[in-house]
């Protein structure tokens, strides 16, 4: 099996990038790429302490945890296991496996280029 794209993150010359969630490209300075990182680990450090026995529901990121970015929504939407993102007004949805591994692959980006 490939994975649904080729890469999360693409580095521009400018200090930016091309981030790729799901069926959708935008264009990201770095600052908003941590922000979109820290906004999933949330959401999913608020998963973990679901019940499995009790009905899943929808997880948003805390607002603080956007506070000052381009980011208006990050949120965990279990009855379709997806994302529901906003950035600069543009909205989508990606599966949760790949909005987890976009932000694994851009944190390991931010990691080794900070």
């Amino acid at each position: 099996m490939t994975h649904p794209f080729h890469s999360a993150y693409r580095a521009l010359p400018d200090g930016g990038g091309v981030l790729n969630v799901g069926q959708t490209e935008i264009v990201i300075n770095l600052p908003n790429l941590a922000v979109f990182v820290a906004a999933i680990g949330d959401v999913e450090a608020q998963r973990v302490h679901d019940d499995p026995q009790a009905p899943q529901h929808t997880h948003a990121v805390r607002p603080e945890v956007i506070e000052g970015s381009n980011w208006s929504r990050v949120t965990y939407v279990a009855e379709r296991n997806t994302y529901a993102v906003t950035f600069l007004g543009v909205s989508w949805e990606a599966s949760a496996p790949v909005a987890i591994a976009a932000a694994a692959e851009a944190k390991a980006y931010l990691e080794t280029n900070q």
